[in-house]
């Protein structure tokens, strides 16, 4: 049988916990999916709801309350987590007018909190409404596993009964038709004992032959049920997904566009201390040709202003780096959740 999906609740915990997860995870290295830390995108989704129930979770120890309530932290405060992430370049700006650029923005454009709020919460319902009959499709595939399993173990046992009457079999006749030499006394007794092993063992292979019948009458009802239980639970498992992926995008580009205002910034940033460091090396180039001639310029710290807007121009250029990793995340992380979207409207 197929494998189990994830329950809905955990699926929307899961989708949105790995928001822009190409940018906090393999660029800030922090965790995007369930169980796991900085392993870029990833999809996986409270059987009782709201109770914290770990049926239909993923293994890892994590409740699927826990799973949603993580996945809600995630998207609610996604942007204040691209601000503290990125690089901070306030610390190494110059003090010129039209200097001022990085990684952070005066004031960053918020999305409306209590709108978002109560779509994740409508979300939310949603997945705890789906999981009633994701509830009869897992009961279902289960017991359809169990009966597979059951029905090959008295398979097995079945086939060891059987070599064993064989064998007792072969005894009996050798010992009836004379073959073996035996006292006459003996023979009889051995005789006996035989007939009681071959009737124990015929016994069994029909004990166990029975089971495996049983066994795989109740996989088969199983999976008839699953089959079934999985046609009605799967239109509502992918509209949840695909709400959830919604709004998991709809906070990608949002954050795309935050990302980009920060790269703007920087380039800007750059573009100034480049212009400025250029400058400094031609002052302090025509300085020294003055000292030269018999001039000089007390109080001059040339070198000592040059190597503070070198560091401040690698600290920039670093900086930038780092928010240009951030902004290919972005894009390829858009570009996951389309293809997801798109993928789940072509199936559903």
């Amino acid at each position: 049988m197929p494998e189990i999906p994830v329950a809905p609740t955990r699926l929307v915990g899961d989708i949105l916990l790995g928001t822009l997860g190409d940018v906090l995870g393999k660029v800030f290295g922090m965790k995007t999916s369930l169980g796991a830390a900085g392993v870029g995108t990833s999809v996986g989704g409270n059987m009782e709801g709201g109770g914290g129930s770990h049926l239909g979770s993923g293994g890892d120890g994590i409740s699927n309350a826990e799973a949603t309530a993580e996945g809600r932290e995630r998207l609610m405060s996604l942007s204040e987590e691209v601000t503290r992430r990125l690089p901070d370049l306030t610390s190494v700006e110059d003090d010129s007018p039209g200097g001022a650029g990085g990684g952070r923005a005066p004031r960053e454009p918020t999305a409306d909190r209590t709108a978002l709020n109560a779509e994740v919460d409508s979300v939310i319902v949603a997945a705890k409404a789906a999981e009633t009959t994701w509830r009869r499709y897992f009961e279902a595939h289960v017991r359809a596993t169990g009966g597979a399993t059951r029905a090959r173990t008295a398979a097995a046992q079945c086939d060891v009964a059987r070599a064993e009457l064989a064998g007792a079999t072969m005894a009996r006749d050798a010992i009836s038709s004379g073959a073996v030499d035996m006292d006459p006394s003996l023979r009889a007794t051995a005789a006996c004992k035989i007939d009681e092993k071959v009737a124990a063992a015929t016994e069994l292979v029909s004990r166990l032959a029975a089971e495996v019948a049983v066994h795989n009458a109740a996989e088969t009802e199983a999976r008839g049920q699953a089959a079934t239980a999985g046609r009605a639970f799967r239109p509502s498992y992918d509209e949840v997904r695909k709400r959830a992926l919604r709004l998991r995008l709809a906070a990608e580009e949002r954050a795309e566009r935050q990302i980009g205002r920060a790269l703007s910034r920087a380039d800007r940033d750059l573009q100034n201390k480049t212009i400025k460091l250029r400058e400094l090396r031609e002052s302090k180039g025509a300085a020294g040709n003055a000292s030269e001639g018999g001039s000089s310029a007390p109080g001059l710290k040339g070198g000592d202003m040059l190597a503070e807007l070198e560091r401040r121009f690698e600290g920039a250029l670093a900086g930038l780096k780092k928010i240009r990793e951030a902004a290919e995340g972005a894009k390829t992380s858009i570009e996951w959740s389309k293809l997801t979207i798109s993928n789940v409207d072509r199936v559903s």
